[in-house]
């Protein structure tokens, strides 16, 4: 812990966000955090990542972080060589879901826009505009949105923190629209719910996609989490 904290800024040179990053270190701090350096083997690590209910990916990810503050400290001549040099990443199945051509992308937008539920629709494609979890996009407040700036905040993203976003023209068309039409603070209201904003779009991303796929064009894989 101690070589962790005075060495972060060299741990991290080569990172544009560290905020990325602090997730993985907390869980590895509460296994090694009070572990030496000099006192850390293979087989402590061996144990960590045996016991870790997770998927290869996230194991990866950790191993990797792990291997970078490692090496640093072999760099900077803490270690004379890294206990977790030979480790290798696990398999990580291929996602099934092909990826859309920018072709089938634009006709996903088309199918969107002919949706009769607006404002779920409407929401569907600000996610995709803007690449951000639905969460953060059925939630949003007028007063998140810099109309002149073309920016959006975040007020609490993924990672505790405040973010600001900004926005390409595509969004700014969905936004300025939802802010003419709705009356709401909020850009997507509903009054069937306690929030006072929509749910997860989830059922009209179903009927666009049967429609798609009843087209025979490739719809876009389904994801239901916040």
């Amino acid at each position: 812990r101690q070589f962790y904290e005075r060495h972060l800024a060299e741990i991290n040179r080569k990172l544009r966000s560290v905020d990325a990053m602090q997730s993985k270190d907390n869980r590895l701090l509460a296994e090694f955090g009070e572990l030496a350096l000099s006192e850390m083997k293979p087989l402590h690590i061996e144990a960590y990542f045996g016991g870790m209910l997770t998927k290869p990916g996230t194991k990866n990810r950790i191993l990797s972080r792990l291997k970078v503050i490692l090496d640093t400290a072999v760099r900077l001549k803490y270690l004379e060589s890294s206990p977790a040099a030979d480790f290798v990443q696990e398999y990580e199945p291929q996602n099934p879901y092909p990826v859309m051509s920018e072709q089938e992308a634009e006709q996903f937008v088309e199918y969107a826009k002919r949706d009769s539920n607006r404002v779920s629709a409407d929401a569907l494609l600000l996610m995709y505009f803007t690449g951000l979890r639905a969460g953060n996009i059925i939630s949003l407040r007028r007063n998140q949105i810099d109309v002149v700036q073309r920016t959006m905040t975040i007020p609490k993203a993924k990672n505790g923190r405040y973010q600001v976003f900004p926005l390409n023209a595509r969004a700014m068309e969905v936004i300025q629209a939802r802010m003419e039409q709705s009356g709401s603070e909020y850009l997507f209201p509903s009054d069937r719910t306690k929030t006072g904003f929509i749910g997860h779009p989830t059922d009209v991303m179903k009927r666009i996609s049967e429609l798609m796929r009843k087209d025979g064009v490739l719809a876009p894989h389904i994801v239901t989490g916040k």
